[in-house]
């Protein structure tokens, strides 16, 4: 299913439940003329779980994904997540889950190519208009 990004997923579920949990995928198409060195920003502050793919490498988490409250554990943290492309496109998987009234992707996460002195403060300059829509598998 196509769902808009930033927004709450929790109307999507069974609202009995308050863990959810499911997969976000885009896939992004460069011109031939691209930098190589790109980052994603995710500014997520809702105790939510993510674990971010890249062309099918894990490249970042933020707590631990589940899909049993059980095996999850919430993260409040944003990061920046720097990778290096020699392609022209790019597959960006989001696994997610959330125990509580708010899931999902709540904030716009920011793509572009990097700046960075180290890998601890990295500075993304937005060169894309970042994705409306987004499927999210369930």
């Amino acid at each position: 299913m196509l769902i808009n990004v930033p927004s709450n997923w929790n109307t999507l579920f069974d609202k009995e439940d308050s863990f959810h949990y499911g997969t976000y995928r885009l896939r992004i198409l460069l011109d031939d003329n691209h930098d190589n060195s790109w980052g994603l920003r995710i500014n997520q502050k809702y105790n939510n779980a993510t674990a971010i793919y890249i062309n099918g490498q894990l490249i970042n988490e933020a707590g631990q994904v589940a899909t049993s409250v059980k095996n999850y554990k919430g993260s409040n943290i944003p990061f920046s997540v720097p990778f290096n492309l020699n392609h022209n496109e790019i597959e960006i998987l989001i696994h997610a889950s959330s125990n509580k009234s708010s899931g999902g992707i709540l904030k716009p996460i920011h793509f572009g190519t990097t700046d960075a002195d180290s890998l601890s403060h990295i500075i993304i300059r937005r060169t894309a208009t970042p994705a409306l829509w987004c499927s999210l598998v369930t």
